[in-house]
């Protein structure tokens, strides 16, 4: 029997129903680039997810949240929710007039929100990815309960987090909590509007627990605790570094992501990479991917005169270029490697 969520968190989905459709949007969005693998040069089995902040908590709803009993409670029908306190009704001003909003009918219903996987581009491939990257964002609290984190197609994961982050929690906890508790300039605090979260840390203390352990890194710049008792200079001290919510060092995150993922997106073949779209005078195919050692362009029209080429690392760093005059048919680029493993955008 589904237990009732707490109203904090109906509250929550219910006041922020993208919280649980965007997952879906962003199923739908990898189900189209599936199916669209060979004209964008993509491997379809090879699909990486990944986002900060919010957009880590959209990633690992996108990996984990993958079966209907899953579904957070808040998420299927509820009754229609109760008409605003006179006092909670939404006000506003126009031409110096008070127009006053009195939600009645369709706009107090709650509905089911629908199915985990979405609606959108039902065409034949699934949504599921190899590998999530969550930069300092994290699940909601139901996900412990309703057992998202494992399972038969679990994906590895990359978990960056500060460990004193002021805005998502790097434990369990309320989002904003440090921020709304303690540096509020005396308003009211509102961070209990907001569901509890596991964080970074929770999860990797969770997949580490696991029977069949997921895959995963941990990668957590530690910093000092927001001390409460020293509560104004402290608000000062987050104030300045942004309440460690940010990725430090972005190039350094970047390889090291790179390194991490690269062995489970290059272990067996994947598809040849090439270049189909329509209108575009160049067609080439280039193989194998991924490759060790000899790489290849094939093409079906050759450009006229010196065509430059160059590998790039995910920095942006040119790590092998050349200038070839181009046949049609097979062009070999590269006879050994050259290079580090890790992905390389060819251009």
């Amino acid at each position: 029997m589904p237990r009732q969520a707490p109203r904090s968190t109906r509250r929550f989905f219910r006041t922020h129903p993208g919280h649980v459709s965007r997952p879906t949007r962003r199923k739908g969005a990898i189900r189209w680039l599936k199916a669209r693998a060979a004209v964008d040069s993509t491997c379809s089995e090879r699909v990486l997810v990944g986002g900060e902040s919010a957009g880590g908590f959209l990633a690992l709803a996108v990996g984990f949240l993958d079966r209907e009993a899953e579904k957070p409670v808040s998420c299927l029908a509820l009754p229609d929710a109760p008409s605003p306190a006179a006092n909670m009704t939404n006000s506003y001003t126009l031409n110096c007039v008070i127009q006053t909003i009195n939600p009645s009918g369709s706009a107090l219903q709650r509905p089911d929100l629908g199915p985990v996987d979405g609606t959108l581009n039902l065409n034949g491939h699934d949504a599921n990815v190899r590998g999530v990257l969550n930069l300092f964002g994290g699940v909601p609290y139901e996900a412990g309960a309703n057992n998202w984190l494992q399972g038969p197609d679990t994906p590895a994961v990359y978990l960056y987090h500060q460990t004193c982050d002021g805005i998502v929690p790097f434990g369990q906890g309320y989002p904003f909590f440090t921020i709304s508790n303690y540096c509020n300039l005396g308003f009211t605090p509102w961070h209990t509007k907001f569901p509890q979260t596991f964080g970074s840390g929770s999860l990797a203390a969770v997949f580490g627990a696991n029977p069949t352990p997921t895959p995963f890194i941990t990668d957590f710049d530690q910093c000092p605790a927001f001390n409460s008792a020293l509560a104004l200079f402290e608000c000062v001290r987050y104030g300045d570094n942004g309440s460690y919510h940010y990725t430090s060092n972005p190039v350094l995150r970047s390889q090291k992501v790179a390194d991490y993922f690269s062995p489970f997106i290059t272990e067996g073949s994947c598809y040849t990479l090439g270049s189909h779209e329509s209108g575009t005078p160049l067609q080439a195919q280039v193989l194998p991917n991924p490759f060790s050692g000899r790489l290849s362009v094939f093409l079906e029209n050759a450009p006229e005169g010196t065509s430059f080429i160059s590998l790039s690392d995910v920095s942006g760093k040119t790590v092998w270029s050349a200038s070839r005059t181009l046949n049609v048919g097979e062009n070999v680029l590269l006879s050994k490697m050259i290079c580090r493993q890790g992905f390389m955008p060819c251009r």
